[in-house]
């Protein structure tokens, strides 16, 4: 696709709506031109009443008509406007769009929470390159906003696993908005709540430490600039853990009225620094890294990375996550491993068959690693359990839509009858069903390939028989495989009947 020279990306967050213009350069990719920020708290809306108000909406409506103007002078044609939970987590948030729409002509698009999360990575990556630096094997990234903590557990360079707490500054306060008043220790009552969300993360995280905690969002720059302003010229800024705590000590007292007479603190920023810097002295103090770094990093700059620098190889990101997936529930990783080799073997040779798409093998690559998860919850009737569990668990890179496709494709994993009348159920079009059941077939085939979990299928050589309308599996193995030739020929009737074929298994034995 081609590159346009200029591109912006305006973000209503849950307490400003943000514009960041960029120019291509050669040499960085891209280079910042303009940033915009305008105070707007959309997320007390939504936060306290559900709905984003009649005054919100026409509020942004302002803003966005200002940015629109300045998009013109620069005479920008694409331009990208992304919302989070201030307007994903309202009620009335499709009326609110459409009102956006027909008012400005931009379209506001949705971000998951997990897209969220990718993005504020890639800008990590991106301003580490700048200062020359890398992370750490184990690494946690918490982008702290004024509604979520979204938490990116990052291993040797591999976003594997991620998750969102809704303890971002802004809804604290909101919820706790009545202790404030009665309670002469108010920071005693947000540590009590936020250290509950905190620990039970911790228990759960898939690695064994943490080596560096990245700080990212806009409060931590709010923090930097009003309460060390002597950082605040640093674009990259390394700090020990004790920073936090010195910076939690001397607050933890403070009122807002504090915040604002003694400090000249701005009252919508004054309202969200007690929970922040509590926020972040638990996550230091609970996972004990060795060392903080702050960029100067944002979910728009990522946005802007994945628009100028994408990733050239973000799968190996989303089969980490799929990975991590199957070790959390305790999958026998040799012989999803296995599958996932046999499955690929079978894509790309039979590509004349089914002629799927790219991303296709990417939806049979993460089924294949997860098809077995619903071991966890129970052996009877475990492919159910697999179709819950993958479409509830986040998996990086991937959609919700996405994991629901790959949770039929890991429910169907057996030889049982596909239930047509339940894939249709799912709102699918007739391309998404069609693909789903093909892979759906080679993901059978493959499963069944290794179904002693022995791994003693090595290799498959496919051959088309066009005249004889045949597809011939030879498969290469050291020991003879009985229990593989009778799953094969158990699971082989849906390819047989998608391909208007005839599926039949040699085995060829080899020495050594």
């Amino acid at each position: 696709m081609k590159k346009h020279n200029h591109f912006a990306v305006i973000d209503l967050g849950t307490s400003a709506i943000r514009m960041v213009i960029a120019e291509r350069d050669e040499k960085k990719g891209f280079q910042i031109i303009e940033c915009l920020s305008q105070s707007i708290r959309l997320g007390v809306d939504t936060f306290l009443t559900n709905v984003i108000s009649q005054e919100s909406a026409l509020a942004t409506v302002k803003i966005l008509k200002k940015f629109k103007r300045i998009l013109q002078d620069y005479k920008i044609s694409e331009s990208r406007i992304v919302a989070t939970s201030a307007v994903s987590e309202a009620q009335n948030r499709a009326y609110f769009q459409d009102f956006i729409l027909r008012q400005t002509g931009f379209k506001i698009e949705i971000i998951e929470s997990q897209e969220n999360c990718e993005f504020i990575f890639l800008s990590v990556l991106n301003e580490l390159e700048k200062a020359q630096e890398k992370l750490a094997p184990n690494a946690l990234l918490v982008d702290l906003g004024t509604g979520n903590a979204r938490c990116v557990f990052i291993k040797a360079g591999k976003i594997i696993w991620i998750q969102t707490l809704k303890i971002g500054s802004l809804r604290l306060r909101e919820i706790l908005h009545d202790i404030d008043v009665q309670s002469f220790e108010f920071y005693k009552v947000l540590q009590a709540f936020i250290h509950a969300d905190i620990a039970f993360l911790k228990k759960l995280m898939p690695m064994d430490n943490i080596t560096h905690f990245v700080v990212t969002g806009s409060i931590i720059g709010e923090l930097i600039n009003y309460l060390v302003p002597q950082l605040a010229e640093q674009s990259f800024i390394k700090v020990t853990p004790d920073w936090f705590v010195q910076l939690y000590e001397k607050y933890k007292n403070a009122t807002i009225e504090q915040f604002i007479e003694q400090y000249r603190i701005p009252t919508d920023v004054a309202d969200i620094l007690l929970p922040a810097i509590i926020v972040y002295w638990d996550f230091a103090t609970t996972f004990k890294a060795e060392c903080i770094i702050l960029p100067n990093s944002s979910m728009a700059e990522g946005v802007l990375v994945d628009y100028y620098n994408p990733l050239p190889d973000f799968d190996e990101h989303i089969l980490a996550s799929a990975r991590t997936l199957a070790s959390q529930f305790k999958v026998d990783e040799k012989h999803a491993e296995k599958v996932l080799e046999l499955s690929e073997q079978i894509f790309k040779q039979t590509h004349s068959l089914h002629k799927l798409p790219k991303e296709s093998l990417r939806h049979l690559r993460v089924a294949a690693l997860v098809h077995d998860v619903g071991h966890y919850i129970a052996d009877q009737n475990h492919h159910l359990h697999s179709q819950y569990l993958v479409t509830m668990s986040p998996i990086t890179g991937l959609s919700e839509r996405e994991r629901m496709l790959i949770a039929l494709i890991a429910r169907n994993h057996r030889h049982l009858e596909v239930e047509l009348e339940l894939i249709k159920k799912f709102s699918l079009t007739r391309k998404e069903q069609l693909s789903v059941l093909k892979l759906i077939s080679i993901l059978r085939i493959a499963n069944a390939l290794d179904k002693s979990h022995s791994g003693s299928v090595k290799e498959i050589d496919i051959k088309m028989r066009p005249d004889k309308n045949q597809v011939i599996f030879k498969i290469k193995t050291k020991t003879s495989v009985p229990l593989e030739r009778w799953a094969f020929n158990h699971c082989k009737h849906l390819f047989s009947q998608l391909f208007y074929t005839e599926t039949l298994l040699t085995v060829e034995r080899v020495l050594g």
